[in-house]
């Protein structure tokens, strides 16, 4: 009899599992087979060899039967804990909650408990609350009005500040101003100065040119020019007042 061959997908296909599972066995030697090529053939078993393979496969299905069924027992156990953990947390919060309204219950009473102690209040007290109110109001508006004022002050200052800044840079101004006129006002006057010696020293060469002189035409040639000159008479040159003419002459050029 000739023995016949199938493929691990006819395999596969005939035992209702996946291909790569018969490759596995195939490559581990659990399975015969011959490699024709790059493909694997499968001698078809015996009704033996099929049995012990339908108990093997039953056996592996068990196994993942088994398996799955752990997992799911382990997201029961996982849900359980979650769910314990929810309620715990759920308590916590019911807790709070609780000592939440507690309070709220304990603030209320308290806050009724002022309303009826304020509605037993006396006139005279009520009376005594409004006279340290007044008085109260009475210390915010004057500190209002120093503050107001120190702040009206502060200004003021800082205004004062700025003007002795300013009055300061002008005085710096005006005393490099008064520096630079003194020094202009001496050179002026020593250039005055300098005028006034050769008009002096002029004025001399003329008067002494005049007593030195004989011719009588000269000598009025000299007069008409110290007359057109410095306006000086004929009258006022003499020996005994020539000095005082001088020093006449000189103090009217000054002047």
């Amino acid at each position: 009899m000739t023995e016949q061959y199938e493929s691990p997908q006819e395999r596969a296909d005939r035992l209702h599992v996946n291909v790569e599972t018969i490759l596995r066995q195939i490559r581990s030697g659990e399975l015969k087979a011959i490699k024709v090529g790059k493909m694997y053939r499968i001698p078809v078993e015996t009704k033996a060899l099929s049995v012990a393979i339908t108990e093997q496969q039953q056996a592996l299905n068990d196994y993942e039967l088994k398996t799955l069924q752990m997992k799911q027992e382990i997201e029961r156990i996982e849900v359980e804990s979650k769910l314990k953990q929810v309620k715990g947390e759920f308590i916590k919060l019911s807790e709070v909650e609780a000592k939440k309204l507690e309070l709220d219950t304990r603030e209320k009473a308290i806050a009724e408990k002022e309303t009826t102690m304020q509605n037993l209040m006396k006139v005279e007290d009520l009376e005594k609350w409004q006279a340290k109110l007044e008085h109260r109001e009475k210390q915010m508006h004057n500190f209002k009005a120093r503050k107001i004022k120190y702040a009206k002050a502060g200004q003021a200052l800082k205004e004062l500040k700025e003007k002795l800044a300013n009055d300061k840079e002008r005085l710096i101004a005006d005393k490099a101003q008064f520096v630079a006129d003194q020094e202009l006002e001496a050179k002026k006057l020593a250039v005055l100065q300098g005028n006034f010696e050769e008009k002096r020293q002029s004025l001399v060469n003329i008067v002494c040119q005049f007593f030195t002189c004989k011719n009588d035409r000269e000598r009025a040639n000299i007069l008409a020019g110290l007359h057109v000159m410095y306006g000086i008479s004929t009258e006022s040159i003499t020996d005994k007042r020539l000095q005082k003419t001088v020093e006449d002459i000189i103090k009217a050029n000054t002047n």
